[in-house]
Formats: C-alpha cells, structure tokens, sequence
C-alpha cells in the first residue's frame, strides 16, 4: 500500500521494529460462548494466549450498548463526561434526537496522548472514535466497522484511499444504501447467504490490511476491531448451537486472523485480546415501554393514555415520511417523562424537567427526586402477564451511574430487560396488562459485560484475573509502553 510507505509514514530500522503492544478487539464477541469454544478446542491461537497469560471480565458502562462501551474505551471516561449513549443523541433543549455526528473534544482518543509522547501507534477501525493526526502513525477509520459515524477517512488521507482500492467498501454497514444489510429487525431469511458471504469477505479484508501494516513493524501500539462478532451475534445468535453454526463459524474465521497477527510478532510483544460487551437472545420489552410510560402519566386515565399510543403511532408514521427520523416533539412536551430511542438491551426513559426541556412539567430538585423514584420503583414491578415472572432486570438512574459535566444530555433512567425467556407483555397494578406486536427484532443483541486475555514478557500467567472496567484498557496499554494517562478515567491494572 504506497500510502502506508509514503514519507508522511517513515520505516524504522530493522533493529527497532518489533512491535511492543498487539490489541485486537472482537467486536461484542461474548466471553461465555468464546471461552467454551476455546475448551472444545475451536478456537486455537485465542487458547494460547489464555494458557500463557491472565483473562477476565471488562466491565462496561451499565445499561448501555455498544456506542457507549466503545466511546468510554476510547475516550478512557464513562458516558456523564462524553455523553455518547447511543448513536443518536437528545438534542440540547428540545424534544428530538440526532445523529451523534462529530464526536468532539471530550472523545480524544487515548492513543493521541500516547502519539503525543513519542509513542508510534497503528490504529484500524475502533468503532466511534475520532480521527487524529498521529505524528509517526496511522489511523484508519470507519471502514468496516458495525454503525458507522461516516464515510471512511484515515490519517494520513492517502491510507483510505489505497484502502478502499485494494480491498473495497463495507456492504453491510451502510445506512441509507442498499447494502444496510446489519439492521435492528430480523433479516429476511432469503438474504442470509448474502450476508453471511459478505460478513466473511469483510472479515478477509480486514486481515489482509492488518497483516500488512503489522507486517512493517516499528509499532509501539497496533490496534485493530473486528466487527464480524458484532453483526453475526445480531443475526445468528438464534442459530447458536446448531449443526449450521454462522457464529462459531465466524468465531473460528477470527481466531485464524489472531493467528495470522500473532505470526508477525515476537515473544516480547504484549497481546491484548478484548471485547466490551456479551451477546444473548434478544428478549426485551423495547416496544412496550411508550404504552406503559403513558400508562403511569399522573392523573391521566387509562383509555387516554390508549389512545394517546395509538395516536403517537399514527402520527409518528405520518412525520417519518416527511422527515425521516421525526419525533412529536410537541406531544411530549404535554408530558411528565417519554421514552428514547435506544437498544433493545435496555429502554431509554428521558423526564421532561422545567429548565431542561422547553416545555417541561417537573421541577428540578425535590420533584424531580421524587418522580425519579416512582419510576424506578414502579417499573421494577412490572412482570410478564402470561408467566408472572419480572421482566426488568434493574433500573439504572444516570445521574447516579455516570457522574460527569455532561451527565445532563443522557437519558434519566435505563430500564434493563431480563433476557431469561421471551417477554409476552407487561403487567402491574398500576399499568393493567401492556401487549404489542412484536417488531421482528434480531435474534442476538448485547449483555453487559466483555472479556481481556493479556499475555507478554511482563504478564504472570495466572489464569482468571480480576474484572477491569472498558476505561482501565487504555490506561493499561500506557502503563505497558511507560507512559500515563492522566486525563482518563481509569487506571493501569498491570
């Protein structure tokens, strides 16, 4: 690739070109599922690492999906300092929500601060991050990555391009096109061949790209994400398990790309494999929750609120049409609290406070406190109609789990689904019974919670270790290369 030899990106010597620190993230891979598979045996080179170094769990921001746990790994602070919770954003003073676009200064990466430093950083494809100028490095961005925030760019300019000529596009990470293949609802079972095929083309792309630039050696730091964990999790997770497998199918594939990356490096390189979230059924109660919001409206009888769903629905449909994405803004001023568009894992509940919100009901203070905590406990009691079992795992109130300057552009409060069994409805004293259509929603979606394997000349192989949280990777790659961190977070757990 003539950009990646360019000046702008010189060689060095062939006495200083060992790589010091590998990373390789697997987007979403579960770490229940990838630990049984490496002790059957399928996945070969991850259970090398494992046997040599120390594995846990990471912990990510609670409630929370993918925007947010690779925002915070990136950025090393949690979502009440970089606000990133989803990929669309509440829009300061008012009702609606967009795209979360340019990431701004509080997502510098951390990988900046080690270029700043005089480290020599590679980095391809870590989903949600900003683009840097790498003085000595590269940084390659959303070229096949699960949600992309834009076109592919890179730093220098030229590795794009050469990028995108040799290997190609994305074909299943593209809103608006066609090729929008990695959806929230079910794909048709007529494209699964297709996406299957394309899913694995990405995957040998980005190997290729990754060996050659590891290949030239002199990195202090090469980072690289594989997304195929992520889209085939979504798509397949209802396949887990049967004797056509796309999941450990694409779990295999990866474990080889880790082999063909771990054949460049020597014995006194540090490795770094991690994920930040799981992957389960996809049990969730996503599209019950603006009836059952209503529902709890204070002195709003029962029928209205009905017919206040049906109405939003209607209108709502209307408003896509003309403007894709449209909120009704002006009914959820009439409200005490609305739902948000989040993931499945967990709905997204915003209270509509005087100050805040343009035309808001709640007072900060007291009030809010108090309706805050009506929420919390009146959700918690909702169970399913047809089993009687609850349905909501916990109730995570922001202000509390993400302290941070801009604590006040998330969502109130999180209501995290339990995924032990499909939920029919919802059901509690004040609510009545709630039922929906189901939107034919994608079998896997995400579970709190990663997995690290680290191994290298510095790390004891103790087997299971202690759980670092998503912000700690940062800090730790730093405390391996010498440096600190001293704008995150987290904290060096070597």
């Amino acid at each position: 690739m003539t950009g990646v030899t360019s000046p702008s990106v010189p060689a060095r010597p062939a006495a200083e070109s060992a790589t010091r620190i590998l990373a390789i993230g697997l987007d979403s891979a579960d770490r229940r599922a990838l630990m049984r598979m490496v002790a059957e045996g399928d996945l070969p080179h991850i259970a090398s690492l494992v046997e040599r170094g120390r594995h846990g769990v990471v912990r990510s921001p609670p409630a929370l999906g993918d925007d947010a746990t690779w925002a915070s790994f990136s950025s090393g602070r949690l979502p009440g300092d970089h606000d990133r919770y989803f990929w669309r954003r509440l829009v300061p003073g008012r009702y609606e929500t967009t795209p979360f676009g340019d990431v701004g200064d509080a997502m510098r990466p951390f990988w900046a601060s080690l270029a700043d430093q005089g480290r020599r950083v590679a980095v391809l494809d870590v989903p949600k991050s900003s683009l840097c100028d790498l003085p000595g490095g590269i940084q390659l961005s959303d070229w096949l990555v699960h949600g992309r925030d834009g076109a592919t760019r890179s730093s220098p300019p030229e590795l794009a391009r050469e990028v995108l000529e040799r290997f190609g596009d994305d074909r299943i990470d593209r809103p608006g096109t066609d090729d929008f293949l990695c959806r929230e609802t079910a794909l048709p079972e007529e494209l699964h061949g297709e996406f299957l095929e394309r899913l694995l083309q990405g995957l040998e792309a980005k190997r290729q790209a990754a060996v050659e630039l590891l290949a030239r050696g002199g990195w202090d730091l090469f980072l690289v994400v594989f997304k195929e964990s992520h889209c085939v999790g979504h798509e397949f997770w209802h396949a887990s398990g049967d004797e056509v497998d796309p999941v450990r199918d694409v779990y295999r594939r990866l474990d080889a790309a880790v082999g063909d990356l771990l054949a460049q490096v020597g014995p006194d390189t540090h490795v770094l494999i991690f994920s930040g979230l799981g992957m389960d059924a996809n049990y969730t109660a996503e599209h019950l929750l603006e009836q059952a919001l209503l529902r709890l409206e204070p002195r709003l009888p029962r029928w209205c609120a009905d017919r206040m769903t049906r109405f939003e629905a209607v209108e709502a449909r209307i408003r896509r049409r003309l403007t894709p994405r449209s909120s009704s803004a002006w009914l959820r001023g009439l409200r005490h609290w609305y739902q948000v568009e989040h993931n499945e894992l967990s709905g997204a509940i915003r209270l509509n406070v005087r100050g805040r919100e343009p035309s808001g009901r709640i007072e900060p203070g007291p009030e809010y406190e108090r309706w805050c905590a009506f929420l919390q406990a009146e959700v918690a009691r909702w169970v399913d109609p047809d089993t009687g079992q609850p349905v909501v795992e916990s109730v995570v109130r922001s202000d509390e789990a993400f302290r941070g300057a801009s604590r006040s552009g998330l969502p109130d409060l999180f209501v995290v689904w339990s995924r032990d069994r499909p939920i029919t409805g919802l059901a509690s004293p004040a609510i009545g019974v709630v039922r929906a259509a189901d939107p034919a929603y994608r079998s896997g979606n995400h579970v709190a919670d990663g997995f690290y394997v680290l191994a290298g000349p510095t790390v004891d192989p103790t087997g299971p270790g202690d759980a670092v949280g998503i912000i700690d990777l940062g800090p730790t790659i730093a405390a391996l290369l010498g440096v600190e961190l001293p704008e995150t977070a987290g904290r060096a757990v070597v």
